[in-house]
């Protein structure tokens, strides 16, 4: 029940942000874009937010169903991918890319942040959205990886409202 309820509240976000959604792993939802479209006014940003938000916004619903209230965190990268068909309905990615992201996003958790990036993907964001800031973390062993990647925390900017 919860894990069906969390994929129905990311779904809209992700299609809002042009992305689509490449499986669900646990409690892992894997959701891809075209370098083309996630890049273009940085989607694959916006995305990851939207997605915070939908759960976020219904922490009420959550509580009272479940006992608490579901915390995410998101790994963005950019890079090469094979992609594979597999039979009439299922798409594979596959590559170090594919790699690379789910040891950046093993790291968020670890690093304690919401959105992580790569330095590569964020160079080439030609910007952030609205009060969304990038913060430069310098190079990040992760694990498996041989070298240290340069990784990014994406946040909010704090309301000084």
């Amino acid at each position: 029940m919860l894990l069906d309820r969390i994929a129905f509240d990311v779904a809209d976000a992700v299609l809002e942000a042009g992305g689509e959604i490449h499986a669900y792993v646990g409690d892992e939802v894997i959701v891809t874009w075209s370098a083309k479209d996630g890049l273009r006014d940085a989607r694959c940003v916006r995305g990851c937010f939207q997605m915070l938000d939908s759960v976020n916004g219904q922490a009420d619903r959550y509580d009272h169903e479940f006992g608490f209230v579901p915390r995410f965190h998101a790994a963005l990268h950019v890079g090469a991918v094979v992609v594979g068909e597999m039979g009439d309905l299922h798409r594979e990615f596959l590559g170090d890319t594919v790699n690379t992201t789910a040891r950046i996003e093993a790291a968020s958790g670890e690093l304690h942040r919401d959105v992580l990036a790569s330095r590569d993907l964020v160079d080439r964001l030609r910007g952030l959205p609205a009060g969304v800031t990038s913060v430069a973390l310098g190079p990040i062993a992760l694990r498996g990886k041989g070298e240290p990647l340069e990784l990014c925390a994406i946040e909010r900017v704090a309301s000084t409202e």
